[in-house]
């Protein structure tokens, strides 16, 4: 299997993130703006997911630097090793 890269990570990071804000609002659209508990527990639980996927996953191919500090948009090389973040270290 093909390992992934850490924009690869980031990605799948954010699109859990935005999936339960987009279900918790969408939830509340549908039932007339008022919070209820499962729904609520999903959107929440999915949130989480993609932020321990992105504090977990995201990091260096290279030497393991886990980028602290960077929230938005990854360098195109690691701050620490100065190794490219697109390929992983065998393709290189």
């Amino acid at each position: 299997m093909k390992k992934l890269t850490p924009k690869t990570h980031m990605t799948i990071a954010n699109v859990l993130m935005g999936a339960g804000v987009v279900f918790d609002l969408g939830d509340m659209i549908i039932n007339g703006m008022t919070l209820r508990l499962w729904p609520t527990v999903i959107a929440v639980s999915l949130v989480a997911a993609g932020a321990v996927w992105r504090y977990t996953m995201v990091k260096c191919p290279h030497c393991g630097d886990k980028f602290k500090g960077i929230h938005n948009k990854l360098p195109d090389r690691c701050p620490n090793c100065n190794g490219r973040l697109d390929k992983m270290p065998e393709e290189q």
